[in-house]
This record gives structure tokens, sequence and C-alpha cells, in this order.
């Protein structure tokens, strides 16, 4: 068994923290982590239950209160954990190791301060926040570069291009920078990527059915279980069209080489299409801890004992176009990719703020893409944006949509 390997997972409560603390358990006696860190934003209840069971040297709450809180709970126990709090603490536990793994769970703009600390304090980032690489591709790359470090994607659609890849990408003795740089003849080898979608929970619903869905419809998706902002976003299917952002940036191509393609049983987990006319995909069932335990085991797979795909119990895969009319977002998310620069990141500023909204109870479902698409339309694009413009591009869309929600929907009304 290998050495001790210390390990931070920033977002540790959510959906893919608390795979990945599972994934990391099936490892024991295989891959020697040392969890030295969790953080989280106000989820005290399951971050306690973390924190006995593995005993980190450090936990995080971003919400003061919370941690407050959390440690009257453990006070008088025998507990040798630092109880920290704040969001900047959250990113400074990001850079407390060196030559460890540093989990990125966590969904939103807020991921992309904790990924650079990480890469920065040189560790491996297994990262499942899109948003990171959406919004600051090139800047998390040149970091990645500079500081000689992996960038490790668990999300399950750059995860499985990765693993359909891996034959493609390296030479004997050129096997590093696996995921943000492929060799020209790799690239020379591929016509496009392969992009699947579920389709979501209203794949079949008409433009008149969806103006009226609700939240609660819009949070039961048909495979996955996803965090509430991830949730919204894979019933607008902006998840997807971010995704296309995402993979573009993480493989260096341009958004137009990643194209998507409904498939509703989500076990075709994405590919790519080679210039001979064959495909290479990869598929499994559809849980979360299959790339993340690809990314903690790599170069090595690991037997994690989760269950095996049968593919006689499937019974069928289908497979269809998706439809950009009835869901707008996919073609907004192109065109911010085309334009690039601070494009992207006032898509995300944007689509955050209307799914808060949308949450919230003030706009309906199909309002979202149109406080989207006004926001790109009234930003000024600045195309190599450094890190405080692409943070300003983001502050700037959330106030565009958020001060002028009424206005602009009143104004979409009457056009249509």
């Amino acid at each position: 068994m290998d050495n001790e390997i210390p390990l931070v997972i920033h977002g540790s409560t959510g959906s893919i923290g608390t795979q990945a603390l599972d994934v990391v358990k099936r490892l024991s006696g295989k891959r020697n982590f040392k969890v030295y860190g969790l953080a989280c934003n106000s989820n005290i209840d399951i971050l306690e239950r973390q924190l006995l069971e593995f005993s980190p040297e450090k936990v995080v709450v971003v919400n003061e209160d919370k941690a407050e809180e959390l440690r009257k709970r453990l006070s008088g126990r025998e507990v040798r954990t630092e109880i920290l709090s704040g969001e900047q603490e959250a990113i400074e536990l990001c850079r407390s190791i060196s030559n460890g793994y540093v989990v990125i769970a966590t969904a939103g703009f807020a991921g992309l301060a904790p990924t650079l600390a990480a890469i920065e304090a040189g560790n491996t980032v297994p990262i499942a926040n899109k948003e990171a690489f959406l919004t600051a591709g090139r800047l998390i790359t040149e970091a990645a570069k500079r500081h000689d470090v992996e960038i490790l994607p668990i999300d399950s659609e750059p995860n499985a291009i990765w693993q359909t890849l891996e034959p493609e990408i390296y030479s004997s003795e050129d096997r590093h920078s696996a995921i943000w740089h492929l060799h020209r003849g790799a690239k020379n080898n591929i016509d496009h990527f392969i992009l699947t979608c579920s389709g979501g929970p209203f794949r079949e619903w008409n433009k008149e059915e969806l103006e009226k869905a609700t939240l609660q419809q819009a949070l039961k998706h048909p495979t996955w279980d996803m965090g509430r902002l991830i949730t919204i976003r894979s019933a607008t299917l902006m998840n997807k069209g971010m995704e296309v952002i995402e993979i573009a940036s993480i493989f260096g191509v341009d958004v137009d080489r990643v194209r998507i393609v409904v498939h509703p049983q989500s076990i075709v987990h994405s590919g790519v299409q080679l210039i001979d006319g064959s495909q290479k995909v990869q598929q499994g069932p559809h849980d979360m801890r299959y790339p993340i335990a690809y990314a903690l085991t790599y170069p090595y797979r690991i037997d994690t004992g989760l269950k095996r795909l049968e593919l006689s119990k499937i019974g069928r895969f289908d497979f269809e176009e998706p439809d950009t009319e009835r869901f707008p977002s996919i073609a907004l998310a192109y065109r911010a990719g085309r334009l690039g620069g601070s494009a992207p990141a006032v898509l995300n500023g944007a689509d955050e703020t209307a799914v808060e909204l949308f949450c919230s109870g003030r706009i309906g479902f199909t309002d979202m893409p149109k406080l989207i698409k006004s926001a790109l339309d009234a930003h000024s694009l600045n195309k190599e944006p450094a890190l405080e413009r692409i943070i300003e591009a983001d502050s700037w869309a959330r106030k565009h949509v958020m001060s002028n929600y009424n206005e602009i929907l009143s104004k979409s009304a009457v056009n249509e």
C-alpha cells in the first residue's frame, strides 16, 4: 500500500463530497488517504458525523453561526479537530496541504478560488465544479502548468471523455497533464466530442407545460441525485450547455467540436467520434462514485466493490437530438462559449441568479433563459480577462439580473 496521502474535500457535505468520502472508505487498505480537512457551507449535521468518523485535523464551516453551534455541540468531547469558520478559511484549507489531493466538490462560482488555491499549493485537484473551468479555464490551465500539477475531472461527462481518450493522449515519455493538454496527434484523431444528456425531468414536455413547471417538478431529476443548483440547471439543460464550455476548456478545443446527444438512460456517459468513423464511449451505472474513484486512484483502476453494469438488464439505449427551441439555454451556452473571454462568467452569474429567483418563486421556469440572454446582450465583452475581471463580470451579471428582472420580463412579454 502506498504512503499516506493527505486529502481535503471542499464541499464535503454535499452530494459529491459525501460520495467522495464513501469512496475513500472503500479504498481503505488499497490507497491510503488521510482525511486532513473538510469544508462545508452550513450543514453541520452531516459535517459532525464526518468529523467523528474521519477525525480530520481541521474543518471549516463558512457560516460562522453554524460553526459556533458545532463547537458547542462538541464541547467536552474528546475531539481534536480544529473548527474554523468563514469563506476565506475554507479557501485557505485548500492550500494547507501540499502534494496531496484536494477534491473540489462545491457547485457554483464559489468553487473557483478554492481550485486556484489548491493548485498553487501543489496539489492534485479532482474537481466536480464545472463553473471554475467554465469561467476561468485558461487561468486554471496556466496555473496547473506553472505548478506542475494535474486537474482530474470527476464530473461524469468530462471524466468519461478522459477515460476514452487515455490511450490517445500518452506517449511513454509524457503522461503528464492528462486532462488539460492533448498531444497534437490525439487532437487530429478526433472529429468531435460526444456529450450525453439525460434530458432532465421535462424532456417530453411541450412549451406550454414548461411555462407552468414548478420548483418541485424541476427538482425531480430522473436519474441523478444532485444539489439544487445543478438539478435546476439540468431541468433547463443549462447544465449541459455549461458542460460544452467546460469540456472545450479542459481539452483545449472549440465549443463547436462538442456535440450534445440526449440519452435518457444515463448509461453512456460521453465519448469521442474519431476521424475514421469509429466511436469511443464510456458507460456504466449512473453513480458518481465511479468517476470519483477513477480520479482518486488514477493511473490505476482499483475495485471499490460498487455494483457492476449488466447490459442484459438495461433493455434499450435511446439517443436523440436536444430541442433548443424548448430549451434555449443550450444555445445561450454555445453563444457564450463562442464569444469566450468574460462571456462564460456572465452566463454563469446570470444563471445562478435566475435559478435563485426561480427557487424563491419570483419568476417562472421559462423566464430563466430570458434573463440570461438579457445579460449576454448587455455585457461589454473582455476577450482575455484577468481573474479580477472575471469576478467583476460574474458580479455584474448577478446585479443586472437581480436589479432588472421585472423590467426584462415585461419587455420580453411585449416582444412576444
